[in-house]
């Protein structure tokens, strides 16, 4: 769900709620945890003990609650602003 680059910026700026959150502006994962997905552990020796380590990434990118209630917010903004640009267009 990339952007075509020779599309116009208006016409990028009404595209699906899919990619406003699945995006990397506002990713759906940030709302539970640190959007990171380099693991030094894996693959693990014994999968049956592997457990990731998302506190320690959450740590080392900043992420918290407040972060994660920060970007569900901005996803939203861009959402509701989608749907009146969307409105506009209707006759």
């Amino acid at each position: 769900m990339g952007r075509a680059h020779a599309a116009p910026d208006d016409l990028h700026a009404l595209t699906s709620y899919p990619e406003v959150r699945w995006s990397r502006d506002f990713p759906w994962v940030e709302g539970v945890r640190a959007p990171i997905t380099d693991d030094p552990n894996w693959p693990p020796a014994n999968p049956a003990d592997y457990k990731p380590p998302i506190e320690e990434n959450n740590a080392k990118c900043g992420w918290t609650p407040a972060k994660a209630a920060e970007n569900e917010a901005k996803a939203q903004a861009k959402y509701d602003d989608l749907r009146k640009r969307i409105a506009t267009l209707r006759p």
